[in-house]
């Protein structure tokens, strides 16, 4: 939960809200308590905080999330590194009582809104899903990253190899196309080459304050 969206919630409807950071894989992973810190839920799953070593990191470093699902009778989920997610590990005794592992600042999938001229806020999934779609066509990108940096400016970057740019070209016009679509013609769309993008960069970034 980015924390744009969060104040906008709490404001809109006076109301205090918690996080829980799950996911399709394992489930419920952590939540939130009053305090505001994130409790693993370790009666479902064993999390580790592991450095580019494979070893754990110490408390207070930043590691990618393994997650262990405990329960279920379908296939088996140990030591899962697929979220691309990272957190770090937290050495503190919560004064909410509860004795569970705590993790914080968890990275990897955030996506923040983005913002239109005339007052809309747009899903980010909805424009993922733009680029899942030429994917699904053939499409071959390692990874992708939208930028939204002004309300008439908004960038993708993609990382594919140079040889494989050609070869794109009307998979790109159709994206720039489809973009324009919904943010409207007076929009730029850039679309650029990058040679990597890192598992915790947010996939959608949006420079707009929107919400002020």
């Amino acid at each position: 939960m980015d924390k744009k969206t969060r104040d906008f919630i709490e404001e809109a409807f006076n109301v205090k809200l918690f996080d829980v950071y799950s996911s399709t894989e394992a489930g419920t992973v952590a939540f939130q308590c009053r305090e505001g810190r994130y409790h693993v839920h370790s009666e479902l799953v064993h999390v580790e905080l592991l450095g580019r070593d494979g070893e754990p990191v110490d408390y207070g470093e930043r590691g990618s999330v393994v997650v262990t699902r405990l329960y279920g009778e379908a296939t088996p989920v140990l030591r899962y590194i697929g979220m691309n997610d990272t957190a770090k590990n937290v050495e503190v005794d919560c004064v909410c009582g509860r004795e569970t592992p705590l993790i914080s600042e968890i990275e990897g999938r955030r996506c923040d809104p983005v913002f239109t001229l005339d007052g809309r806020i747009l899903s980010p999934f909805y424009f993922t899903s733009i680029i899942c779609s030429y994917v699904k066509k053939g499409l071959n990108v390692e990874r992708f990253q939208i930028v939204q940096n002004s309300l008439d400016e908004m960038e993708i970057l993609v990382a594919v190899e140079s040889n494989q740019w050609e070869t794109y070209k009307k998979h790109f016009e159709g994206i720039e196309k489809d973009f324009k679509y919904k943010l409207g013609e007076h929009v730029e769309i850039k679309i650029k080459q990058v040679k990597k993008l890192e598992n915790n960069v947010p996939v959608v970034l949006s420079k707009v304050e929107g919400l002020k």
